[in-house]
């Protein structure tokens, strides 16, 4: 890789056919150490069955109301005795408190791993993400900052615990096109699910990703490990476009009733991301949607997505972020001579309401 890539991604780092791979192989090489990994309630669901699959329980914890982001205070209150591993999400692009964060892993003999999927490219006071935890997990799948399709990459600051998880890698098949099959049947599985709630059960989403979760667990062949290089050159001219579109953003949608997140030095923007209230924000997704400008509203929570427990009310500010937060885009599919007519009809919608 260039200087320019390894800047962002260490040259030790180990290419996976998934970030959940990545994750999955890690958590394997830390058994023994606890029960369960501590990580933020609103994360992208597939890391639940694969946290499991590995051998452990996922403990969630709520996040700040404003950033949707995890602070020190979350994972302080969250924390019980028997936690192997910390999950430290820099979700949205936005790097976390990695000083504050890692001096409670270091005081809690919690091992720490820092999930860059969504930020790869940010930097906490000049750093990058994926430079403080013990370990440290990046996707170039699907919506991803470096968007692939699919693969991920995994760096373990241990050499002996790098060398075991490289083992367990290297154990893996390859990737083929029966992986890409299986992940455009989950997909479509997963669309219908979420667009009928009802039929979104625990017991259907348990049966889904057991059937899917063994086609998460394979290493890229070289053609995938070249595409993930070659897209990684273009990181920094992709991390400056994503930055000057959402500074226009802002500046468009400074407007009440809308709440902007707050900026954090470093951030990446993996979408931009502000805050309505809740019927005011799904009258805006419905505005931009009609006139096919994209728009959604992850992460929500998935504390009961599994197993059913109505435990919600334990984590009120990751729910209360949920119902408020809209993403508008700053990827290649929002040109950056588009969001001034998108913001304007999100005025507009505004001024109607």
């Amino acid at each position: 890789m260039t200087t320019e890539s390894t800047r962002h991604l260490p040259e030790s780092a180990l290419f996976t056919g998934r970030g959940t791979t990545a994750l999955w192989a890690l958590l394997q090489c830390l058994q023994g150490r606890g029960v369960s990994v501590l990580l933020p309630v609103n994360i992208c669901e597939i890391v639940i069955p694969a946290i499991r699959h590995a051998g452990f329980q996922p403990l969630f914890h709520d996040v700040d109301p404003v950033s949707g982001n995890a602070t020190v205070e979350n994972l302080r209150q969250a924390w019980r005795p028997g936690v192997a591993a910390c999950l430290a999400t820099h979700n949205f692009g936005t790097p976390l408190d990695m000083d504050a964060i890692k001096a409670w892993a270091r005081e809690q003999e919690v091992f720490l791993i820092e999930d860059a999927c969504n930020a790869l490219g940010a930097t906490w006071n000049g750093a990058p993400v994926g430079s403080f935890g013990d370990a440290a997990i990046f996707s170039f799948g699907h919506a991803k900052i470096v968007e692939v399709g699919t693969g991920g990459a995994l760096q373990v600051r241990d050499a002996a615990l790098r060398r075991k998880a490289r083992g367990l890698l290297d154990s893996l098949p390859l990737f083929s096109p029966r992986h890409q099959e299986a992940d455009a049947a989950f997909q479509a599985v997963l669309r219908t699910l979420r667009q009928n709630p009802p039929a979104a059960r625990p017991e259907v989403y348990r049966a889904l990703y057991a059937a899917y979760l063994p086609h998460l667990l394979f290493r890229p062949d070289g053609r995938l490990q070249e595409a993930i290089a070659r897209n990684l050159e273009g990181l920094d001219r992709n991390l400056a476009e994503r930055r000057e579109k959402a500074r226009l953003w802002r500046s468009l949608l400074d407007v009440p009733p809308l709440r902007q997140r707050p900026e954090v030095a470093g951030d990446v923007y993996w979408r931009y991301t502000f805050l309505a209230p809740e019927t005011v924000r799904d009258r805006l997704l419905a505005a931009l949607r009609a006139k096919g400008i994209p728009a959604s509203t992850w992460f929500p929570p998935v504390d009961r997505l599994f197993d059913g427990r109505r435990a919600s009310a334990g984590f009120p500010n990751a729910a209360r972020f949920a119902g408020q937060c809209l993403n508008v885009f700053v990827d290649r599919s929002m040109e950056l001579a588009a969001i001034p007519a998108a913001a304007a009809l999100i005025r507009k919608t505004l001024e109607q309401a």
